[in-house]
């Protein structure tokens, strides 16, 4: 029997995830998905819910946002969000050729050099959690690593979840464009997720959330204040606005295109 592309795998699940029940059923996985669809900006959420959770002890905010379910805030995965471009021009510009070309070492040496004067944790603490175990490797953007270098941070990359020290303790998700991921870059063994476009009621939860955040309505449920009422007003407007013309549509599909629109209106 032919084994099937990740790209027909996943049209056979039958039903869309969330990206909380994905990050619930796979502790290391790769996200994909076409410019705009909202990789890295989930990724930096992510690692800002995860950070907020460990900063404030609240073992439930990672449950409640993310799916991670951890027995304490101690539990809770630290983040390491890593830009692989960047990655990838720290192995060009810092060459070592006292480890093999694909061993995880060289990430951990980029963690080192990354923190190295920030100020922001003592040097080797990032080197030191990711070797214990007990993080979450946000790798971000496979598809913007030049193509000569690609299939070495993607071999770096599966060797990292495979055997590096910590790996099954770790938790790992990469993001890629689709097609990119349909190349040279594929990791072995890794589920991958494609992104499914915007339907219409999350274009409406959208519009609701930029017009809310546009008039500065902090309250959940808006109550009687003028700001409330004007942001209702705004939806209303922009919704219609995007509703009423038949070439948008298409448009709405993307959230950086989504984007885009609303600041235009």
């Amino acid at each position: 029997m032919k084994q099937r592309a990740w790209w027909e795998e996943a049209s056979l699940h039958g039903r869309d995830l969330k990206l909380p029940d994905v990050l619930c059923r796979s502790r290391h996985a790769v996200l994909v998905g076409d410019p705009g669809s909202g990789k890295t900006t989930f990724l930096r959420f992510a690692a800002r819910v995860l950070a907020r959770s460990l900063l404030r002890g609240d073992a439930a905010l990672a449950a409640r946002e993310l799916g991670i379910e951890a027995g304490a805030a101690a539990d809770v995965p630290f983040p390491v969000l890593v830009q692989l471009s960047r990655f990838a021009e720290f192995l060009r510009d810092h060459p070592d050729d006292s480890c093999p070309a694909d061993t995880p070492q060289h990430l951990l040496r980029y963690l080192d050099f990354d923190l190295t004067g920030r100020n922001l944790l003592p040097d080797g603490e990032l080197r030191r959690r990711v070797v214990a175990g007990g993080c979450f490797l946000l790798l971000d953007g496979l598809d913007e690593v030049p193509g000569a270098l690609r299939p070495r941070v993607a071999a770096i990359v599966d060797e990292l979840v495979a055997t590096a020290p910590g790996a099954p303790a770790n938790r790992h998700l990469v993001t890629c464009r689709t097609r990119a991921y349909r190349g040279l870059a594929q990791l072995g063994g890794l589920p991958a997720y494609p992104l499914a476009p915007f339907e219409a009621d999350q274009v409406a939860a959208f519009v609701r959330g930029w017009s809310r955040a546009l008039f500065s309505v902090r309250r959940q449920d808006g109550g009687a204040e003028a700001a409330g009422e004007d942001a209702e007003r705004y939806e209303t407007e922009l919704l219609g606005a995007i509703r009423s013309h038949e070439n948008v549509g298409p448009l709405t599909e993307s959230p950086l295109m989504l984007t885009m629109l609303a600041v235009v209106h």
